[in-house]
């Protein structure tokens, strides 16, 4: 047991080490592109475009929403999408359910829009900070809609200081990463497989994953909330299980999904169902 402590602490370092590099490519380099596609797509989604320049104008059907308008969010109504991917600085990013498709975003005056488009029935929404930028007055806000009865088959969402929040019924595959923002799960949303990395923002999962969800961070906090799962946590932090404090480690046998959890310093708190 102390032997897989210690490697998972070295795992949770190097995955430390790896999210802040990523923060640091986000910060100062392009975000990450795909390969054969124009980020011109979009009427007024072209690259080069700032937070602060953005035009609340929808593109190919529907119109704006009052409340994103008033909100001063940029509002798209992109083709119906499966997969999303999102690459984004100093964003925080909302998936929810709603009447249809829709992406509606506000950057930082200081962030770049690179790309936001559907492509293979895979949405693309990336930025990023310029060379010049040291320094960020807010986040800005991205949210993410789909219709009530779909069920997204995968969502691969990075932020380097934005909050990470699923409100949907349904998802698949979810891979969430922030270096300090929060990564929560919202009650009432399920998913097969979740996986969820950051340096010091908290983890919260308060839905249902039905056979998997890993969480890793360097200091944050990870909250669970499962029906008689199976359990493998560990930190130098307190761990908590239903109420009863464990040092170090804590393993349980259940019958429901596989709770992978780790830390470094972060406490792990526990609740089955």
């Amino acid at each position: 047991m102390r032997y897989k402590f210690a490697a998972a602490v070295g795992g949770i370092l190097i995955a430390g080490g790896l999210l802040f590099a990523s923060g640091a490519l986000l910060d100062h380099s392009t975000a990450l592109a795909v390969p054969g596609v124009n980020a011109d797509a979009l009427p007024n989604a072209s690259a080069g475009q700032t937070g602060g320049g953005a035009s609340s104008e929808a593109v190919s059907g529907g119109a704006p929403d009052s409340a994103m308008q008033d909100a001063g969010l940029t509002e798209l109504a992109p083709d119906a999408f499966a997969r999303v991917e999102v690459n984004v600085a100093a964003v925080d990013i909302r998936i929810c359910a709603g009447d249809g498709y829709r992406v509606a975003y506000r950057l930082p005056e200081e962030e770049v829009l690179e790309q936001a488009e559907v492509i293979d029935g895979t949405l693309y929404f990336s930025s990023r900070l310029p060379d010049e930028s040291n320094s960020i007055s807010s986040n800005g806000q991205l949210v993410i809609t789909v219709p009530q009865d779909a069920a997204p088959e995968e969502l691969l969402l990075n932020t380097v200081s934005g909050n990470i929040r699923l409100e949907l019924p349904a998802c698949d595959t979810v891979s969430a990463a922030s270096v300090s923002g929060r990564v929560l799960v919202d009650s009432g949303c399920r998913v097969r497989s979740a996986s969820a990395a950051t340096v010091s923002g908290d983890v919260e999962l308060a839905g249902e994953a039905a056979e998997q969800f890993s969480a890793e961070t360097v200091s944050g906090r990870i909250t669970v909330t499962a029906a008689d799962p199976n359990v493998e946590a560990a930190t130098i932090g307190k761990i908590t299980l239903d109420g009863e404090d464990h040092a170090l480690s804590c393993s349980r046998t259940g019958s429901g999904c596989s709770l992978d959890l780790t830390s470094v310093s972060g406490d792990i708190d526990i609740r089955t169902r």
